[in-house]
């Protein structure tokens, strides 16, 4: 017996599936209490100490990241063994960024001190509700997104998650490379941090202050290339889908999970 569903999740974990029982409803009565005088309410930000105690603690090594792109782009990857960088493959099936956008990032420093552009990385996600896939997902008027991405049906992508860990373990021992943005990484005002602890410093911000929104335009940017063994999960957004990515990974030696998860698919509003 197969120990995963249809989906591609382990038996009992996917919800669809394997729905929970509804609770039985609880009928509470509240306590009856003394009234009181009414008094002035002063609402104190959390002290400093605890926030940074809230950001060292979060565990960065397994921060998730993502990156979405067209199936028909994924047969390439695959042949190749790598996710290239704009600067290094500039000629995808189907191509996300508008020329605008392109030239754009191809234009951004990474670093006033050197001569790597934004395009000279792979794109990643912090969120699978990031706000660029969010427009795709909903047919935005998004001026980052090429005419020839919003006429593709949404059921055609795929999402690679990796982690933070293997990205790192792709890289020479003590060398960074990674840059963390805490917006779109061509955006006038963004903050682009290169060295391994300023970009683990500003992921621990983006993690911590969530509510912000701020990590839905976040990106997290690999140096050059990253090897599909990189790759943990493929997420479809249909069961059928779930089967032509696999036939696709039957002939290569990868073996990354691959899921059916609609909820990435679809489009939400928040987090």
């Amino acid at each position: 017996m197969s120990n995963e569903c249809k989906h591609g999740f382990e038996n009992g974990a996917c919800a669809t599936c394997f729905p929970s029982a509804p609770p039985a409803p609880k009928v509470v009565v509240a306590p009856k209490r003394a009234p009181r005088p009414r008094t002035t309410s002063l609402r104190t930000a959390p002290a400093a100490g605890s926030k940074a105690a809230a950001e060292s603690s979060i565990d960065i090594a397994e921060q998730r990241i993502y990156h979405v792109t067209h199936i028909s782009n994924l047969e390439k990857m695959l042949a190749s063994g790598v996710l290239l960088a704009d600067s290094v493959s500039a000629d995808p099936r189907v191509d996300i960024s508008s020329p605008e956008n392109r030239d754009a990032r191809r234009s951004t420093l990474v670093s006033k001190a050197g001569t790597a552009t934004v395009a000279d990385y792979v794109p990643f996600f912090l969120t699978p509700n990031a706000s660029l896939w969010a427009s795709l997902r909903s047919d935005a008027a998004d001026p980052r997104l090429s005419g020839e991405a919003r006429s593709t049906a949404v059921n055609d992508y795929v999402v690679l998650v990796s982690s933070i860990k293997k990205v790192r373990d792709t890289s020479e021992p003590g060398y960074s490379n990674i840059v963390v943005t805490d917006g779109d990484a061509a955006g006038a005002v963004t903050r682009l941090e290169a060295t391994k602890e300023s970009a683990e410093r500003m992921l621990r911000k983006l993690r911590a202050e969530e509510e912000s929104g701020a990590i839905l335009e976040a990106e997290v940017l690999v140096e050059t290339s990253l090897p599909f063994d990189a790759i943990s999960v493929i997420s479809v957004a249909t069961v059928s889908v779930r089967e032509t990515v696999k036939e696709m990974l039957e002939s290569t030696p990868y073996k990354a999970k691959v899921a059916a998860h609609p909820p990435w698919f679809q489009y939400e509003s928040a987090l």
